[in-house]
């Protein structure tokens, strides 16, 4: 059984060919794909593809480069979204000081209120972190909620502590770069 873990199909590169695509990875034995809304348009894409395809579940959140924007609305959707039985998490969710570095607090500010939301609907969150993973860590300390760290970039000390914590690890393709 082979299970995407972490899918963007709904993303307009795959506009052309993405019936294909998806009846291709069904016939190649993947059982399953999550696909993750990372803006507001994309969560809305990922339902669609949820209630088109058996196999394709989703997670709903803002990418903290898509997150500025964000009003307590939006925020709502996204809770009310989450708790339907397909929707696995609230995500894709975090911190990113490399592409948005001047707006570290609203980030801060966002990332905590979809814990939280994720919290009323009791549903684990995925987190992206990116050039800011001491803040990270210190919002989920203390927010504890489970989820996964997805394309887990920290040292191996900052592994051990997000382990400690009961969090999970993924790691991307990166981690194959010989300077990983």
């Amino acid at each position: 059984m082979i299970i995407d873990t972490h899918a963007h199909y709904d993303d307009k590169a795959f506009d052309e060919d993405r019936e294909e695509l998806l009846a291709d990875l069904q016939e190649k034995g993947i059982c399953r794909v999550i696909n993750s809304g990372s803006s507001l348009a994309a969560c809305k894409r990922t339902l669609e593809l949820t209630e088109k395809y058996d196999f394709i579940y989703g997670t709903l959140g803002t990418h903290p480069c898509d997150c500025e924007d964000l009003t307590e609305e939006d925020i709502q959707w996204i809770k009310e979204k989450c708790a339907l039985d397909k929707i696995v998490a609230v995500g894709e969710i975090g911190l990113d000081y490399y592409w948005v570095k001047d707006n570290k607090e609203v980030q801060k500010e966002l990332f905590i209120r979809q814990i939280e939301a994720a919290r009323q609907v009791r549903k684990p969150i995925l987190v992206h972190s990116r050039d800011a993973m001491q803040d990270t860590y210190d919002i989920m300390k203390e927010h504890r909620i489970p989820g996964v760290m997805h394309c887990f970039a920290g040292s191996a000390e900052m592994a051990a502590e997000f382990t400690k914590l009961g969090y999970y690890l993924a790691f991307g393709g990166a981690i194959t770069f010989k300077n990983s």
